[in-house]
């Protein structure tokens, strides 16, 4: 008679133990699932398999932005070098690109000096969004003013500045950040709530996946010397001169800050354009999907009979490769990051106690 490959399971959830059992299976699970799960350090490995998916996929092209870049040789030949930019030269520039009509026009430079308070009057009022900076008084962090006066919240400006992740690459948005005791905007933010005139509240508590997007860019001497009509597209105006604007990103690329300005606009109007059941897709899919392989691992471990110990390893971190980053691939964009240990963990927890009970 042939050998079974699989065992019959002991009587271990029956009334001896099942309490015991569920009284120690649960607690360790939820601490798996909401602690150990979280750390950094366990998900990064996930992580970094999504950022090797992202390098080998071809970026999507910008439907709503188009990028305007000062040039290192723009910035020698028509800013003299000099930072912050020469006020009269920006004031023209920014009436130059408002003459191609664009739906709306952002600014990607720092203005707060007060030098730019000439520029005030005109553009305070005009529609264009300016980035603003944070800066530190008396040891607190503030935010920074633009066209030369400082400012609290305004619609008509949003704080560039992006959270970073532990290893210092970008890849989640914040749509607004804390500043302080405020809630703020952020530049991104407050350049689609004015493009779309987005009604209700505009400063939300929640991150979006940075998707790098290929854009449609003219410098800005061909902006000015353009005759096109940008009456559709978002148009933001930035810098390409300084390195020290330079951000790395999911899959190793490093890109310049306006750049990171452009593919955040576009993540928005792509996160706005998901059908609602996509967005809702992280307060489902993690548990039942966890638990699924967690109860395979335990199955393969507790069942196997003619398995070795290095096979049923193997098929486990097969499972955990299958189950969890395929599927990974595809809900990560909606914020979901299933590349986590805590299957293997509560799976191998779940065969502990089985031979506990079996014994």
């Amino acid at each position: 008679m042939a050998t079974k490959w699989w065992k019959p399971a002991p009587d271990f959830l029956g009334r001896h133990h099942w309490m015991k059992f569920w009284a120690v299976a649960i607690p360790l699970a939820l601490c798996n699932h909401f602690f150990l799960a979280n750390l950094w350090v366990m998900q990064y490995p996930g992580i970094l398999l999504m950022d090797g998916v992202d390098a080998a996929t071809p970026k999507p092209t910008a439907q709503h932005t188009v990028l305007v870049t000062i040039t290192p040789d723009e910035y020698r030949t028509e800013f003299g070098r000099i930072s912050p930019l020469k006020p009269d030269r920006l004031g023209t520039a920014v009436r130059n690109l408002l003459k191609l009509s664009p739906k709306l026009l952002a600014v990607d430079l720092d203005t707060s000096d007060e030098r730019f308070r000439t520029l005030a009057r005109e553009f305070r009022n005009s529609g264009v969004i300016w980035a603003r900076g944070l800066t530190r008084e008396a040891g607190a962090t503030v935010p920074g003013g633009f066209l030369g006066n400082p400012s609290d919240e305004n619609a008509l400006a949003g704080i560039a500045a992006f959270k970073r992740d532990p290893d210092w690459s970008l890849r989640k948005l914040d749509a607004c950040i804390k500043v302080g005791d405020a809630t703020m905007r952020t530049f991104h933010r407050a350049i689609f709530v004015a493009a779309e005139k987005v009604s209700g509240p505009v400063c939300e508590m929640y991150r979006i996946p940075l998707t790098p997007y290929r854009f449609q860019t003219l410098t800005l001497t061909e902006a000015e010397n353009a005759h096109a009509n940008l009456s559709n597209k978002i148009v933001i105006l930035g810098g390409t001169y300084d390195d020290r604007d330079i951000h790395p990103t999911r899959g190793g690329s490093e890109v310049y800050g306006v750049e990171i300005v452009g593919s955040a606009v576009e993540s928005q109007y792509a996160a706005a354009d998901e059908p609602g059941w996509k967005a809702k897709v992280e307060r489902w899919a993690e548990w039942p999907v966890e638990f699924a392989l967690g109860a395979a691992i335990f199955a393969i471990y507790a069942y196997g009979k003619r398995i070795s110990g290095t096979v049923k390893l193997a098929l486990s971190l097969l499972l955990c490769a299958f189950i969890l980053f395929v599927p990974g691939v595809l809900l990560y964009r909606y914020g979901v990051w299933l590349a986590n240990p805590f299957p293997m963990v509560f799976g191998m927890m779940l065969h502990g106690m089985y031979e506990a009970a079996e014994d």
